[in-house]
């Protein structure tokens, strides 16, 4: 059935939701730059639908306009694309605090969201800094042995937080002091005492092993400690 089809079946409230959310998506598409992605159009068109048809009544996360540029993110999110939540509500001019909201409220009806491939989309931000450092494949191999150990211990985190703790992890590792790690933070976009509260509370403390006191001073203690997970 084509889409024009499908179209005639619904009533009129749901003719001009309809019409609003292609308008809306039209131009997420352009401000995105996402017209090279031409098969996903169908897809958000899709499950904006079920989503919507599921969000209660009379509130403001059924709007279309509040609504596409969530469905927009999450299904581009699912798909494995490396987009940062503050940079798609930074493009789209929308508010944090209203679009977290209006997140949390759709994910409950869109469980693929939450099981999308996080550990590829990671490694594949982590290969990408990576070339901008102009690291060798010593690097990759030694970044996926510490991501695959460390896993358990930082997954609970977000993604971009994950990069960054396996990356300064990896240059510890190997014993690379050319590069602050603040420079590294920074290409990331994320702060350096983000990185230090995951590895001194979600590493050190979990493990119930203490001497950290932080990246650059306990260098020697994070290498050693990584040597005997690696080993395991």
């Amino acid at each position: 059935m084509s889409k024009s089809e499908q179209f005639i079946q619904y009533s009129y409230y749901e003719k001009t939701v309809i019409d609003s959310f292609e308008l809306i998506l039209n131009k997420l598409i352009i401000i995105l730059d996402l017209a090279k992605y031409p098969n996903l159009y169908e897809e958000c068109f899709q499950i904006f639908l079920q989503i919507w048809k599921q969000m209660r009544k009379g509130t403001k996360s059924r709007s279309p306009k509040k609504l596409a540029p969530v469905i927009i993110y999450m299904v581009f999110k699912a798909k494995g694309f490396d987009i940062r939540i503050a940079d798609f509500i930074e493009k789209i001019n929308s508010n944090k605090k209203e679009f977290t909201e209006i997140l949390k409220q759709a994910a409950i009806f869109y469980p693929t969201y939450f099981k999308r491939d996080r550990k590829t989309v990671i490694i594949k931000k982590i290969n990408k800094i990576k070339e901008i450092f102009r690291f060798d494949k010593g690097f990759t191999n030694k970044s996926q042995e510490i991501f695959k150990k460390f896993w358990p211990y930082i997954k609970n985190t977000k993604d971009d937080v994950i990069v960054g703790v396996i990356f300064i992890l990896t240059m510890i590792a190997l014993g690379i002091n050319s590069i602050p790690f603040v420079h590294v933070c920074n290409k990331i976009g994320i702060k350096m005492s983000t990185v230090n509260y995951q590895v001194k509370n979600k590493i050190f403390k979990s493990l119930h092993l203490v001497g950290f006191i932080s990246l650059r001073k306990s260098s020697d203690v994070i290498k050693d400690l990584i040597d005997k997970i690696i080993k395991k």
